[in-house]
């Protein structure tokens, strides 16, 4: 039997969930979908929309040191699709919890955590420049339950989107980044002083962060369809001010990255990833639980009106 989704709609724009994953699955503006869904089915370990993971990287999910190599990645089972329960469903509001066990993989070291999602219709302040759209409120929060003491956490965002268009993160100074995965070719990335831009293409693997001192907590995918961009909008806080736990392999001494855009190369499905990383809790420094907050609004923005949009949005 197929899982029951939830659906909610205003106007001509809706939101799916898929509730045993604690995600929320698609948004959909004027008939136009807005986020990546596998093709494969919706159970695969990647069923697509916007989910929650648990960073470190190199601690849960990389069996190897160095370089990087796909065939030594693995995702805890305990995490994704892990367990979600629902607290709450009703036309405008859900929420979903969790609590999973992460073990590292080079030593001996775990965490027992706590998830929980909750999503909310909102009406946005601000609709500048955007025709029809649709906007959403979403509150993580993460807690440590028990585990080894010392060891980093945080809660990783992760939201995917069809290749074909540009992926944009405002800076509030002229943007550094660091390769996760090969170099990411010269041709596929973009910089001003206030924005890094880096193309979608679902054939050519790379992923690549940038620290909390250099994001403004602005991110963008524009997307063309037909003579108009289907645009997702996320804004979120970065916090420099605090320790991120999320580094490349290569680099596993580097300060951690708030931000994060991943290219598929086809591998998974070929498709791009909007990420971001809270502050890293870690068990015993008197910090085992946080509260994060986002709002991502999905809307239709006229071609002609994408340069003012983007000044406005993200500069």
């Amino acid at each position: 039997m197929h899982e029951a989704l939830i659906h909610w709609t205003t106007g001509t724009a809706g939101l799916c969930f898929l509730p045993s994953r604690g995600r929320l699955l698609q948004a959909t503006v004027d008939e136009t979908e807005a986020f990546w869904v596998n093709p494969d089915g919706l159970e695969q370990f990647h069923p697509g929309g916007d989910r929650a993971w648990a960073g470190p990287e190199i601690d849960w999910f990389w069996k190897c040191r160095g370089q990087a190599d796909l065939g030594q990645y693995v995702v805890a089972e305990t995490l994704d699709p892990g367990s979600w329960s629902t607290e709450q469903a009703t036309d405008g509001f859900c929420r979903w919890r969790q609590s999973c066990t992460l073990r590292h993989l080079h030593r001996d070291a775990r965490l027992h955590i706590e998830m929980t999602r909750s999503y909310t219709l909102v009406t946005p302040q601000d609709r500048t420049l955007f025709g029809d759209c649709i906007a959403f409120q979403t509150e993580n929060e993460l807690r440590i339950l028990e585990g080894t003491m010392g060891q980093p956490v945080d809660f990783w965002s992760l939201l995917q989107v069809p290749a074909g268009g540009r992926m944009l993160v405002a800076t509030g100074k002229p943007p550094v980044f660091q390769d996760y995965l090969e170099s990411i070719a010269p041709e596929h990335h973009a910089a001003t002083d206030r924005r890094l831009e880096l193309s979608i293409t679902g054939r050519h693997q790379y992923k690549v962060g940038l620290p909390a001192d250099v994001v403004t907590g602005r991110m963008a995918y524009i997307r063309p369809v037909a003579s108009r961009a289907m645009v997702v909008f996320r804004q979120f806080t970065p916090m420099p001010w605090r320790p991120y736990c999320d580094v490349p392999l290569a680099n596993i001494d580097a300060p951690g990255d708030a931000v994060q855009v991943y290219n598929d190369g086809g591998e998974f499905g070929g498709f791009g990833e909007m990420e971001y990383h809270t502050p890293a809790l870690t068990l015993g420094a008197g910090n085992d639980r946080l509260l994060d907050t986002n709002l991502t609004i999905v809307g239709i923005v006229e071609t002609a009106d994408l340069d003012a949009w983007k000044k406005h949005w993200l500069d």
